[in-house]
């Protein structure tokens, strides 16, 4: 499983197992990473900050800039047909239809089609011979009518699109002395685009005509539009925000008039972005340049161990095969059992939880039973062989796994072998509780709360009350 984090900024991935925590990547395209996806041997992920999207190649660690949008930029999905699978209804013999015929799926199952120039019999199945079809359709007046007899709207006619399957819609002579509106610009395929489109950085035009440096030199911006030096059309609002949209920094000159930021509760950036005054000095690049972490002086807590960085963490992540400080100065080459015996409370009879630091009975160690939070009293536990606690612990019968004593008898099969749900009496509540209808479980009247309509039972679950 591999996620994105935003706080330390860094790609990690562990094994469904709860092993081999790593992390992947923190490099400094991960300003404040968003979405993720994982395909094939990439990870893509999305920039919040930058509105950006990266991918990195997992067998030579090489990041690559995919694309930049405007921001904010959010999730990120990867989709690819060749790992769509499945079967439908024309997956089995063609879906009954005739050899000739196509076999099209939909949502009530299927039904059986025709190629162009051809026409469905009354069987349903079965497509007449191109030579049988004598019928001619006639189009609307407000339609355009294609070579192979269909009929298709009358504006998709020359506008670059091919909307007819035969192309008889886009034919270079049907669409040669195509004039566009004043607003619009002729493609070299006789598509007309809107003239806001021209030098905004995008191939609208299909072939780049609309971005060539001969079009965007020549070109004059629409009411409402900022020139930029290098010719391209942007939006007057997008002047002096911060951003690049011009390409060339034309847009964002020493001209601009950035607003101050307000003395109380926001902090002034070198690049005069505005942030909020709590980002200042916590470790976080939040201006873009660094310069809410330049000059900072921090100072730890207590309960807190502080990386070379600067940054504070909880002290008992130190040491615990994490790089937790992004510089691995929590993992630094003092790290030994001493180091870790000295930040350990636990007497000889308990063993120490690495995530929270609790204490829990040495003889819980290995037994199959995640009893630390992080389960780290389950790790390197091959060839291990332990008995259960007699006193807390019931053992499966086929599997030996143990698992709490409230879990027997409780409804809930929790045994592989269903052992721990063997020879219970029918009801083993005792009052004031009361056993539950479909199940064994015990509830009492504290677990029901009155509402304005009566009285509603609540949800039991083993772990919490819903």
């Amino acid at each position: 499983m591999y996620w994105c984090d935003a706080y330390y900024d860094h790609i990690e991935k562990i094994y469904l197992n709860s092993s081999h925590r790593t992390v992947v990547y923190s490099g400094k395209e991960l300003n404040h990473p968003f979405g993720i996806a994982h395909y094939k041997n990439y990870i893509f992920w999305t920039d919040y900050m930058n509105a950006s999207i990266f991918r990195l190649d997992l067998s030579s660690n090489d990041v690559a800039l995919m694309r930049a949008e405007r921001p904010p930029l959010f999730g990120i999905q990867v989709y690819d047909p060749q790992s769509q699978k499945g079967n439908n209804k024309c997956s089995a013999n063609h879906g009954g239809c005739g050899t000739s015929a196509l076999c099209l799926t939909t949502p009530a199952g299927h039904m059986c089609a025709c190629a162009d120039g051809q026409h469905l019999e009354k069987d349903n199945i079965t497509c007449s011979s191109p030579s049988e079809v004598t019928e001619t359709k006639s189009c609307g007046p407000a339609e355009f009518q294609c070579q192979n007899q269909h009929c298709i709207q009358l504006s998709w006619k020359c506008d670059g699109d091919y909307d007819c399957s035969d192309g008889s819609d886009e034919d270079l002579h049907l669409c040669s002395n195509r004039i566009c509106p004043a607003d619009q610009f002729k493609c070299l395929s006789n598509r007309c685009i809107p003239k806001r489109w021209l030098c905004d950085g995008t191939d609208d035009c299909g072939s780049n005509e609309d971005e060539s440096n001969r079009t965007c030199s020549a070109q004059t911006c629409q009411p409402g539009q900022f020139p930029c030096e290098n010719g391209r059309c942007i939006q007057e609002d997008w002047r002096c925000d911060r951003d690049d949209d011009c390409g060339d920094q034309s847009d964002e000159s020493s001209s601009c008039d950035f607003p101050t930021c307000e003395p109380l509760t926001q902090f002034g950036c070198t690049n005069g972005k505005c942030i909020s005054v709590k980002w200042h000095c916590d470790s976080e690049d939040d201006c873009g340049d660094s310069s809410d972490e330049v000059g900072c002086v921090r100072a730890c807590s207590v309960a807190q161990f502080q990386c070379t960085s600067g940054k504070c963490i909880p002290e008992h992540w130190m040491c615990d095969g994490d790089n937790d400080c992004g510089d691995l100065s929590d993992e630094n080459t003092t790290c030994s059992r001493t180091a870790l015996s000295n930040i350990n409370d636990c007497s000889e009879k308990e063993f120490h939880c690495r995530g929270d630091g609790n204490c829990i009975p040495e003889i819980w160690r290995c037994d199959g039973d995640k009893d630390c939070e992080d389960g780290s009293d389950e790790f390197a536990c091959e060839g291990a062989k332990r008995m259960c606690d007699p006193k807390a612990k019931f053992t499966c019968k086929v599997s030996g796994k143990c698992i709490s004593k409230d879990w027997v008898c409780d409804g809930d099969i929790d045994c592989e072998d269903q052992s721990d749900e063997e020879g219970c009496e029918v009801s083993v509540c005792r009052p004031p509780k009361f056993p539950c209808a479909m199940t064994r479980l015990c509830a009492s009247r504290q677990n029901e709360s009155v509402t304005a309509g009566g009285t509603v039972p609540t949800i039991l679950t083993r772990d919490h009350t819903v």
